[in-house]
């Protein structure tokens, strides 16, 4: 099946995701993330899944993809099941001269900690300026003359939040324009 395929049976014939993993013996979770991989992500006011990347689509083989991608898992499952010793890193303690052994693993757990802390902090931030908007009525409907540029590039910054957080272009504008009068003001 074809990438194209999929996404037209997803979209036209209102099939699940869940249920076309299943077909190829996989989850939903591998499946999406292929989808994704080539700019395809779900839009949830058509409830459609549309090409966000850039130029045309490619009409790749999505059993060809997946297998890889099973074939690479694979690869990296018997790896780690080859190797059950592992190679521990010493760190030193900045408070004490005790060694501290760390395994690849943990340490790895640690930054993907790390990372995660601080994407929740972003979530944090922008939620707390979405709740510290004025109240929308009366609301004002100005019109405003920026770059083809700025919107371009403004249009798929809201994107990603508009997803990721669900906030919307109009929040982000205000919100904007709050952080700019009281940083200029």
């Amino acid at each position: 099946m074809r990438l194209n395929e999929a996404i037209e049976i997803l979209n036209s014939k209102g099939m699940k995701v869940q249920e076309l993993a299943k077909q190829f013996g996989i989850s939903k979770d591998l499946l999406s993330d292929v989808l994704k991989e080539n700019g395809y992500e779900f839009n949830n006011k058509s409830k459609l899944r549309e090409y966000v990347g850039e130029g045309t689509p490619e009409n790749l083989e999505l059993d060809k993809i997946i297998k890889e991608r099973k074939s690479a898992k694979a690869t990296r499952i018997k790896k780690q099941t080859s190797n059950n010793v592992q190679r521990k890193i010493g760190v030193k303690s900045e408070s004490t001269d005790d060694k501290i052994s760390l395994t690849e693993d943990e340490v790895k757990f640690i930054k993907d900690a790390y990372k995660r802390r601080n994407l929740f902090d972003k979530q944090f931030e922008i939620t707390w300026e979405k709740s510290q908007l004025p109240p929308r009525k009366p609301e004002a409907k100005p019109t405003y003359i920026i770059s083809e540029k700025t919107f371009s590039d403004f249009k798929k910054f809201a994107k990603g939040l508009e997803n990721d957080y669900r906030i919307t272009q109009n929040e982000l504008v205000e919100i904007a324009l709050q952080k700019l009068m009281k940083e200029w003001g």
